[in-house]
């Protein structure tokens, strides 16, 4: 046989590994550049509202929309939407309205007139003539009732300040996540401690019992979601089995018109309701819900298909999250996923906005949030496995910490406003039965230790649940197991007979 040189076999391979690598780059390439088209623009934005209007040079421009002021004249001009400030800037007119001066957020949806009206302690101002009202109103409102607030650590993981909205893209990111940090609070802590005689509170022996008790809430879900694929292939399994069962009953009717006349017959005047087969299989919901779960809730605005923003609460459960609809509790459709599917979690150039990617291919999950620090987070906490992605231009936080919870939602503009969420279920503390001379630092960690306890009481919790309806949907699956192997042996009994049959029939 003709031997054929190994670099004559390997060349085309290699030419077609180096095709998928340029291609694969290509469009790598292409990505980048459309994601620094938008860096640039947003920043053209920003730059020129910092300039024009001189507000902090922290803010960055979120959104903006053409619209008019009705301020004696029908004002054409553009709005512009930051963390703290709102921004029109007409040919004429020109207005500054920080959030924290705003009273109120109207949408009017007059018969003749549907405008937004913005109630301040500097007056009334009344925007009309968008082609974006209601996305508008909804981001308008989100940022009314939700300050953005990002939370920083110090060197033993705790929170070290809370800064509202005060976040921008620029400087050096010493005081983040992974960096240097300021510890002047926890310095002075320790040596009154010292001073005093008390023993240090172990916070680090709580956060390992809590990444613990993460791996095993991680191990849980996925457990979980295996016995979920087992229902789905059980399924399949047993649909294929009646559709077996069912050709099965097909040719005994065949058998019987072959036999006799009176077979024939039979066949001619009833309705054959095995010919059809049984149609294309649908899998049943085999999802398994936990009895009593708890969410932990995050307003956030999604993102839809058209790019427009809705209303929503990011409901994340123990083993999987889902966007609500309207009532900011029932599952919107085709926004639910479980956390074993994450593959990333990519901060956008535009400001205070989110993308969620998928390892299976799904279609990526958008939101603009106050709280994409908690988002983030959670995730993180959650998945133990994804990847965080700041593009161009933004700052990047700290993130995957259990001590961050709880500190992310002070940044509410409205303490009546609801849907502000539900990071940690507050129970009775022990903490107001110390000493009255244990310091205010000692307190503080004592308080966040037993948050780590109610944590960890918590992941128990859950996988009690995890037991519980594992052991419900096994006991299940057993009894559609033992009904597929009675189909299958009456469909085997079925198959000798009709092979009897069909033998009886045949000559010699």
């Amino acid at each position: 046989p003709l031997a054929l040189p190994l670099s004559c076999v390997c060349a085309p391979l290699r030419s077609l590994a180096s095709g998928s690598r340029l291609c694969a780059a290509m469009a790598l390439h292409t990505q980048n550049k459309d994601v620094m088209k938008k860096v640039q623009k947003m920043q053209e934005k920003t730059d020129h509202v910092l300039i024009t209007f001189g507000i902090p040079d922290t803010e960055k421009v979120i959104q903006d929309y053409h619209c008019s002021l009705d301020a004696s004249l029908l004002q054409q001009g553009q709005m512009y939407i930051t963390q703290n400030y709102i921004i029109f800037e007409g040919s004429k007119i020109s207005e500054v309205i920080p959030f924290q001066n705003v009273i109120s957020i109207i949408h009017n949806k007059g018969l003749i007139s549907k405008t937004i009206d913005i109630e301040t302690t500097q007056g009334k101002f009344v925007f009309g003539s968008f082609v974006h009202r209601e996305e508008c109103f909804h981001l308008l409102e989100h940022l009314f009732e939700h300050s953005p607030t990002y939370v920083y650590l110090d060197k033993d993981g705790g929170p070290l300040q809370s800064s509202s909205s005060n976040v921008d893209g620029d400087g050096d990111d010493d005081d983040m996540y992974g960096g240097g940090y300021t510890d002047n609070g926890v310095s002075q802590h320790k040596a009154q401690q010292q001073q005093q005689g008390y023993e240090k509170v172990d916070l680090r022996a709580g956060n390992e019992a809590l990444a613990k008790a993460a791996e095993l809430r991680a191990l849980g879900a996925a457990t979980l979601s295996e016995v979920e694929d087992q229902a789905v292939m059980i399924d399949r399994v047993g649909r294929d089995m009646a559709e077996v069962k069912n050709y099965l009953d097909h040719g005994d009717r065949v058998i019987d018109g072959i036999e006799s006349v009176a077979g024939q017959i039979k066949n001619a005047v009833t309705y054959d309701r095995y010919g059809g087969g049984l149609g294309a299989f649908e899998a049943p919901d085999r999802q398994i819900s936990l009895d009593d779960e708890s969410y932990m809730d995050i307003p956030i605005l999604l993102k839809l298909p058209n790019d427009s923003l809705v209303p929503s609460s990011l409901r994340l459960g123990a083993f999987r999250f889902f966007a609500s609809k309207e009532d900011m509790v029932t599952e919107r459709k085709g926004y639910g996923y479980d956390y074993e599917r994450v593959a990333s979690a990519v901060i956008r150039a535009r400001h205070q906005h989110l993308d969620i990617r998928f390892r299976d291919g799904t279609k990526r999950f958008r939101c603009c949030s106050s709280y994409i620090q908690a988002i983030v987070n959670e995730l993180v906490l959650r998945t133990r496995q994804i990847n965080v992605v700041f593009e161009p231009g933004t700052k990047e936080f700290s993130y995957g910490s259990i001590d961050l919870r709880g500190q992310m939602m002070s940044g509410s503009r409205s303490e009546t406003s609801g849907g502000t969420g539900q990071f940690i279920t507050q129970r009775a503390s022990l903490v107001n039965m110390v000493s009255s001379d244990v310091d205010q630092g000692t307190r503080s960690d004592l308080e966040q230790q037993e948050q780590q306890l109610d944590e960890v009481s918590e992941v128990v919790h859950e996988l009690g649940q995890i037991s519980r309806a594992m052991g419900t949907e096994l006991d299940r699956q057993i009894g559609q197991l033992d009904d597929i192997n009675h189909t299958a042996d009456k469909s085997n009994k079925k198959a000798h007979k009709n092979a009897y049959r069909v033998n009886r029939m045949v000559p010699g």
